[in-house]
Order: C-alpha cells, then sequence, then structure tokens
C-alpha cells in the first residue's frame, strides 16, 4: 500500500503529530457529520452552514503539518519534538499555576469578577443570544433561593 509506505517514510515526531491529529479529527468529524448547519466542537458550538469545507480544511491542515514536520525532522529531529510538545508542556504549566493559586489563596474572589463580568455581552448587538458564547459558571446557593419568575422568595432556615 502507498499510504503505509508513506506512514514509514516519516520520522517519529511526524507519526506522532499525525496520529494524534487523526484521532482528534475523527472525533470531530463523527461529532459533526449528524448535526448539520452547526459546527460543534465538545460542548461549544456555532450556527454554520460550511462544516463539510471546515472539515476538508483541517484534514487539509494536518497533512500539512505532518509534511512540515518531516522536512523538520530532516535538520532537527529534537526542533520538530519541541515544536510537537511545546502546547502540551505550557497548558501544564499553565494547570500547575492555575493549582497553586488556587491553594493559596490569592486569586480574586468570584463575587468581585462576576459583577464586572455580567454587564458585557459577546462583543455584538445579539445580546444573550450569541451562538458561539461559552458556557459561564454558576453559582447556587442551596440555603438562600429566589425564584423571582414565580414571585416567592425563600430565606435561609437558619
Amino acid at each position: 500500500m502507498k499510504l503505509n509506505r508513506y506512514y514509514s517514510m516519516l520520522c517519529n515526531p511526524a507519526k506522532f503529530y499525525f496520529v494524534i491529529s487523526v484521532v482528534i479529527y475523527l472525533i470531530v468529524f463523527i461529532q459533526n457529520i449528524t448535526t448539520p448547519g452547526k459546527f460543534s466542537l465538545g460542548l461549544y458550538s456555532c450556527d454554520h452552514k460550511q462544516t463539510p469545507m471546515i472539515l476538508i480544511y483541517n484534514a487539509l491542515y494536518i497533512l500539512v503539518w505532518t509534511f512540515v514536520l518531516n522536512l523538520i525532522c530532516t535538520g532537527s529531529t529534537t526542533l520538530s519534538w519541541v515544536i510537537i510538545l511545546f502546547p502540551f508542556i505550557l497548558s501544564l504549566f499553565i494547570l500547575g499555576y492555575i493549582m497553586f493559586m488556587g491553594l493559596t489563596g490569592s486569586s480574586k474572589s468570584s463575587s468581585d469578577s462576576s459583577t464586572s463580568s455580567s454587564s458585557s455581552s459577546c462583543g455584538g448587538s445579539c445580546g444573550s443570544n450569541c451562538p458561539c458564547k461559552s458556557p459561564q459558571p454558576v453559582e447556587v446557593d442551596m440555603y438562600a433561593m429566589s425564584y423571582s419568575q414565580y414571585g416567592t422568595s425563600y430565606g435561609s432556615p437558619y
């Protein structure tokens, strides 16, 4: 098979990138094949009529980057590994930093950040009905729930 021969000619970093990218591409493809007119990526989705073109572009992107990484391998395999692993290493450092700041308690309180972010919209005139709006965290107070839509307010039992 020609495809197997081309794959065997790739260097290890290019093979690693290609396999990971194809697995992710297949997951995104399966997620988007069932919802026409909408492009989804995990929990986020947008109304989009050109979902097949996005998937074709992603497939071409994977092929081009695999080719580029293979070319870089001819000069320096180490540089190719750094290019591939840098986003993973950076995300681990950021996650560690966030966890460290959470453990030391030096972050801002959530009530300060919620008042400043609640007045902003998603950048357009669509208000709260933006198709690509990211989910916002929800805080629930179990002892003081207020149901203003029913005109009833329940206070704390204590």
